[in-house]
């Protein structure tokens, strides 16, 4: 079975490859410019091959994002370049082209802006033979290609048929919507490179209407159907005499049109669930956290864009929603466990640190009290990813990415750190990596072995679980602190997360070979058996914290910020909004007598 999702990215992909060569050798075409239609022939050609050796460098570097800008950059000059080209007067007295120079540059063009989407499309099919191993998702990649290409050439087809007004009309139409296009994704690649200022803020806005998003995905189809639109209606407008019928007739056309995208993107809720509106009123924020630390609370990081923004909050468990107190600490990721928390912040004095994924060696993992005080602070190599801390308080665990922070887990080469710390003492216990490995009883150790998500047995907190990847194979493990050993126990689990009855591990899944392919699941621990969380049907990039035994939370994205959702692990509810302008959640149950506040 074709999966919709991968098959609208295919084409979207395929039709940014194609749709502007297409457009460009038809007017070429027709304005006899020779030179250039030779040129784009000789590019198609160029970029089959160049298609395989960027798919193969493009899958292997850590710095995906920093190539997606720069190609978006040289393709939003050369579709400038196209649109003022079609834009001038008089194109029947202007001189045609013809040298050898003129092919050249011609045919580097559309190489590189063919290459740009092409070898996205062959990392995915490299993901789906090799690491999905998925015939459904070859043959939807394959179909969602190959209309991409029929489209465009159907095209080249109709244009012939064209008179030079109308093809010029629907040209400048196609122009003018791929360099916004084009423009659009060169600011949110230049931001995810961490190349213009506000990085970290633009792609975070940018994000839910990006080339990934279903928006971004759906909305490339305009750059064919509206170009159609303006040929349909100069067709109408020489067939159709009387204005009225005329009007009535477009009105038809366009509402029908709107009604059709609006139902293949999902509008109004283009990007899931997350978007629901939840900023009709502002915050109740106050900083005195004490006040909320001596009943069942939710610690997070303050993600609303004010002064506050990424520092730890506390709110009650029974209205997490409702109010909120900030403390003193600045926190990308926290995790809390007793008496004794882990803070991962932006280090202290550090120029120009915003989180931002491309400054390495700039955070701090501070172990802090009951009381939110740092007591403890261990500096950290790399970009933060995940933290935990077991029940009890004694054991911490932080993740930091050393490479391939671009794309996070989704990049197809990375490298990560996962230290163990003692809570009590403030130091490191050692890196994972250091850690016996067995499988199957035996011995196993590879030199690619990358360690993420660990999470702690809430009975016994020498026990815990974690992500290994080596190859293109994830596996849980069970580790133990005591004896150094780490225990293969599953495949294909990531980040996982135990339940306080320590009988069910939530965990993400990549079902499908797109980068933002990740679903939430569960498994039960007695019978090794799984299935989805059909209550979160979106792209879920987080390990969950659990609410009780039946409810898990989770971090989306939402235009800057973020928000904290809870959904049933089972289909007895939906999916809901649990506190907004937050992530990075850890329930604290203890009650007050169990963790004694200190200041200091």
């Amino acid at each position: 079975m074709l999966d919709p999702y991968l098959f609208a990215r295919c084409l979207s992909q395929s039709l940014q490859a194609c749709l502007v060569v297409a457009f460009c050798a038809a007017w070429a075409r027709r304005t006899d410019r020779t030179a250039i239609v030779s040129g784009l022939g000789w590019g198609v050609v160029a970029a089959v091959p160049a298609t395989a050796i960027a798919s193969w460098l493009f899958g292997r570097t850590s710095y995906q994002a920093r190539w997606e800008a720069g190609l978006a950059t040289i393709s939003l000059c050369l579709s400038a370049w196209f649109a003022l080209a079609i834009w001038r007067r008089d194109e029947s007295s202007e001189p045609r082209q013809r040298g050898i120079g003129v092919v050249v540059l011609c045919a580097i063009a559309a190489a590189l802006v063919i290459v740009r989407q092409t070898m996205e499309i062959g990392v995915v099919l490299k993901a789906a033979i090799f690491d999905v191993r998925s015939v459904p998702a070859m043959l939807t990649i394959a179909a969602g290609t190959g209309t991409g290409i029929l489209a465009s050439l159907a095209w080249m087809q109709l244009a012939q048929r064209l008179s030079t007004a109308t093809l010029l009309k629907a040209t400048r139409v196609f122009a003018i919507m791929f360099v916004a296009q084009v423009a659009f994704y060169a600011l949110h690649e230049g931001s995810e490179a961490g190349y213009l200022p506000w990085s970290q803020f633009l792609h975070a806005a940018t994000e839910p209407y990006g080339p990934d998003s279903v928006f971004g995905t759906y909305v490339t189809v305009l750059l064919l159907f509206v170009p159609l639109a303006v040929v349909g209606a100069v067709y109408l407008d020489e067939s159709i005499a009387d204005p009225v019928t005329r009007i009535v007739t477009y009105g038809a056309i366009v509402v029908g049109g709107l009604v059709l995208f609006l139902s293949a993107t999902g509008v109004p809720s283009f990007k899931g669930p997350e978007t629901v509106a939840t900023a009709a009123t502002d915050l109740a924020v106050s900083h005195d956290p004490e006040r909320m630390l001596g009943a069942p609370h939710i610690l997070f990081s303050h993600t609303h864009r004010d002064a506050d923004y990424g520092h730890l909050a506390v709110s009650k468990l029974d209205t997490p929603n409702a109010a909120r107190e900030v403390a003193q600490l600045k926190c990308s990721r926290v995790s809390f466990g007793l008496d004794r928390g882990v803070c991962v912040q932006p280090r202290p004095g550090d120029p120009g640190n915003t989180g931002n994924a491309a400054n390495k060696d700039a955070y701090d993992a501070v172990i802090f009290n009951s009381g939110l005080w740092p007591v403890h602070t261990l500096p950290l190599t790399g970009t933060v990813s995940r933290t935990r801390t077991s029940a009890d308080g004694r054991y911490g665990a932080v993740t930091t990415f050393l490479s391939g922070q671009a794309h996070g887990y989704a990049a197809a080469s990375f490298s990560t750190q996962t230290l163990l710390l003692d809570m009590r003492a403030g130091v490191s216990l050692g890196d994972l990596e250091q850690f016996s490995t067995l499988r199957d009883g035996k011995p196993f150790k590879n030199a690619d072995f990358n360690f993420w998500g660990v999470t702690f047995a809430a009975s016994d907190s020498n026990r815990f679980y974690a992500t290994l990847r080596t190859g293109t194979t994830y596996y849980l493990v069970r580790g133990d602190v005591a004896k150094r050993t780490l225990t293969i126990v599953a495949e294909n689990v990531e980040c996982p997360s135990l339940s306080p009855d320590e009988k069910t591990i939530a965990f993400k899944r990549r079902v499908n070979p797109m980068p933002n392919a990740w679903r939430l699941f569960v498994l039960d621990l007695a019978t090794m058996t799984d299935k989805p969380v059909a209550m979160v049907g979106n792209y879920v990039d987080d390990q969950v914290e659990w609410l009780d035994a039946t409810h898990i939370l989770y971090a989306l994205p939402h235009l800057g910020t973020a928000d904290v959702w809870v959904a049933p692990i089972d289909a007895s509810g939906p999916a809901r909004l649990l506190i907004r302008d937050a992530e990075s959640p850890i329930v604290v149950r203890q009650p007050a007598s169990a963790r004694p506040v200190t200041t200091h």
